[in-house]
């Protein structure tokens, strides 16, 4: 009999044991959320990254073309476009996926922009010039276009700014 109790204060202890250690480690889903959370932050900070290199192509673009430098925008321009393939190419966790996706609609809006601008400037230096009017109209139509991709930029920052909350 007194061998009876020892085992079951054994198998209690045990138990109690068991019991305590499943209490000390976290549940899986835990695990699997803090995953989650790293690779989100992961994909955002590359895209930050990638957002900035836009930038600062997009800013020697624009420089390029206050000077009429058509060499150095066409190179600001193809250096921007290596970017936003880079970002389109960086895999965006399942959570961040439409994210993604609002930031590609709004780099591929850009693209024709810059693109757009570039036909426009061969188009005004070929043999058959442009009127006035005709230039004005393209060049609005192209702001048009990369207003349009900015504030397309802003809603998607923004989305990912209340997804932080």
């Amino acid at each position: 009999m007194t061998r009876s109790i020892r085992l079951l204060g054994v198998t209690l202890c045990a138990a109690v044991f068991a019991l305590m250690l499943a209490a000390c480690t976290p549940p899986q889903a835990t695990s699997s959320q803090d995953d989650n959370v790293s690779a989100n932050r992961q994909y955002m900070s590359a895209l930050s990254q990638m957002s900035d290199d836009l930038a600062a192509k997009l800013q020697g673009f624009s420089e390029a073309a206050s000077r009429n430098d058509t060499v150095s925008m066409r190179t600001q321009a193809d250096n921007a476009f290596q970017v936003i393939e880079q970002m389109r190419q960086e895999d965006a966790p399942d959570d961040l996926k439409e994210l993604r996706d609002g930031y590609m609609e709004a780099c591929d809006e850009l693209a024709d922009a810059l693109t757009s601008y570039l036909e426009l400037y061969d188009d005004a230096a070929g043999s058959s010039p442009l009127s006035r009017d005709a230039y004005a109209a393209r060049v609005k139509e192209i702001q048009d276009t990369y207003d349009e991709a900015i504030s397309k930029l802003s809603d998607t920052d923004q989305k990912a700014t209340e997804l932080q909350k």
